[in-house]
């Protein structure tokens, strides 16, 4: 039998870390999770037993609010990390996750490719931008390498609460009668990826370990879904009236995010799998 390879994984109480850990789990790897209590991201030497010999580090762990002080760690840890792959793994492939918040808000009936234009519409979206940037000007001075995935709207069972997205929202307001807050006329557009495709996403590109020193795709669904649309569905699905109220919008809350995982299928045969309809079964438990 071939020698394991070993994964890293950071974040893997998140959602895609958890999911992902999951996949693995029963496959042949040998995987190695980011221990608070042991390992931290302001030291790099307590780092060396985790990431030693390591052949893929999936750096999962991040912030999402638009809280810029607390945005600053996704670009601290991300730094922190490639120095201490380079001293410690120095060929290891690194996986990040990024996100279509990145994109420009488009424009009705464009899709959203790689090379989409960029401009972040919030806080989170410009930490991850740096954190691209700040990976594409450094991998290429070591022997280390990293695939960017820019993931659309991430659900699935066991969200954290604090998670700043729109079904994370729904639910919350379901549980706690509580009104949901739409901005605009709520037929904006968003691509919505059931954590379950963002996990098997990661296994393909460690599958594939492109030689590639750095590249990008955007791991999304494909179908654009627009928020009225979704709190319909979700109301279907719960047997429960959700309470909205609509407040005007900023330019940056509208767009229309339908995203090509056309380059993810080319390069390591990926595709979505889970409709957001089946998604939001597995999350409620009931059928329509």
């Amino acid at each position: 039998m071939n020698k394991a390879k070993i994964i890293v994984v950071t974040g893997a109480n998140g959602l895609i870390g958890n999911n992902f850990c999951k996949l693995v789990k029963s496959m042949n790897f040998e995987v190695r999770l980011f221990d608070r209590n042991i390992h931290n991201f302001g030291s790099i030497n307590s780092l060396m037993p985790l990431i030693k010999k390591a052949d893929f580090i999936v750096h999962l762990a991040g912030e999402k609010s638009n809280d810029p002080v607390q945005l600053k760690f996704n670009i601290e840890s991300l730094r922190i990390i490639i120095q201490a792959a380079n001293k410690f793994s120095p060929s290891a492939h690194i996986i990040f996750p990024s996100s279509f918040a990145v994109y420009k808000p488009p424009l009705k009936n464009q899709v959203v490719s790689e090379d989409f234009d960029l401009e972040p519409r919030n806080a989170y979206g410009e930490s991850k931008l740096l954190c691209e940037e700040y990976l594409t000007r450094e991998i290429p001075k070591t022997d280390l390498k990293a695939t960017l995935l820019r993931f659309a709207n991430v659900y699935g069972k066991n969200v954290n609460p604090k998670d700043n997205s729109l079904i994370t929202h729904i639910l919350t307001a379901l549980k706690e009668g509580s009104t949901l807050v739409i901005t605009g006329d709520g037929w904006q557009i968003r691509d919505f990826l059931h954590v379950g495709d963002a996990a098997s996403a990661v296994l393909a590109v460690i599958l594939k370990n492109s030689t590639e020193k750095t590249s990008i795709y955007n791991i999304c669904s494909g179908r654009g879904v627009s928020i009225n649309e979704v709190v319909s569905m979700v109301e279907r699905v719960s047997g429960k009236k959700l309470k909205t109220k609509f407040i005007e919008a900023k330019s940056t809350d509208l767009g229309y995010f339908v995203g090509s995982f056309e380059k993810a299928e080319r390069k390591f045969n990926w595709t979505p799998k889970i409709t957001l309809t089946r998604g939001l079964r597995t999350i409620f438990g009931h059928r329509f």
